[in-house]
């Protein structure tokens, strides 16, 4: 699992500035590699976008916290949580 959080500098290459529409990223995925390049594209993505990028991803799952405070989340049917 990785946890990216809003206090990381991260550079939006659409426009040459900080990412700012995204609060929070998490991220499940089978190793840290992929959980890390997840979480920034997601973040860069901002709350709008990242659906589209989340099937992409070699990850199980996401959760995705807008500035606007507002949770969105994706799981993979293939990771069970437990009660």
């Amino acid at each position: 699992m990785s946890r990216l959080d809003k206090s990381a500098l991260i550079i939006d290459p659409r426009n040459g500035r900080p990412a700012q529409k995204t609060a929070e990223v998490v991220v499940v995925a089978a190793n840290a590699m992929d959980a890390s390049l997840a979480c920034h594209t997601l973040y860069i993505a901002g709350t709008g976008q990242w659906p589209k990028f989340v099937a992409r991803l070699s990850i199980h799952g996401a959760l995705v916290v807008g500035n606007d405070g507002k949770t969105k989340t994706s799981i993979h049917s293939r990771l069970q949580l437990a009660p």
